[in-house]
């Protein structure tokens, strides 16, 4: 409908009639079979040669129409691309923390283990100390006390 109703093809058709109709009234054959011949003969192949120029002009005024669209969707993907990267980045960092937190916790069991470990072998060596000093020493010679 649009290729019919196109200014270019419309003026070429209009105006290749309006030739042949003249020329064929001055050789005294307007209106025969002739004229309609060559009429629909040019009418063919003006649409054959015109169909492809308004396929062009059509491919270029869609191509204007959404090529602006494509910049959109174009712009709308990097945004999502920009989203789903900071959002992955947000989970490995809020992992990264949690293990901190789990090791910084971890450290400070071990920590406090070490400590009391360290306080009881203390004083299971005071204790050893303790009983070494008050047990009496065996004499260095038999029967001399």
């Amino acid at each position: 409908n649009d290729f019919e109703v196109d200014p270019g093809y419309a003026f070429r058709l209009s105006e290749g009639n309006k030739a042949l109709e003249r020329s064929a009234a001055a050789r005294g054959m307007l209106m025969s079979g002739s004229m309609f011949k060559g009429a629909q003969r040019f009418g063919q192949d003006l649409a054959s040669q015109e169909y492809q120029n308004a396929f062009n002009r059509f491919q270029t005024n869609r191509s204007s129409r959404l090529n602006p669209l494509m910049g959109m969707a174009g712009a709308g993907q990097n945004a999502t691309n920009v989203v789903s990267s900071a959002a992955g980045q947000l989970g490995q960092n809020l992992g990264e923390n949690a293990m901190g937190a789990g090791n910084a916790r971890a450290s400070g069991y071990i920590g406090s283990a070490n400590a009391y470990t360290n306080a009881v072998n203390q004083m299971g060596n005071l204790g050893a100390q303790y009983y070494g000093m008050r047990t009496p020493a065996a004499p260095a010679t038999p029967g001399v006390r």
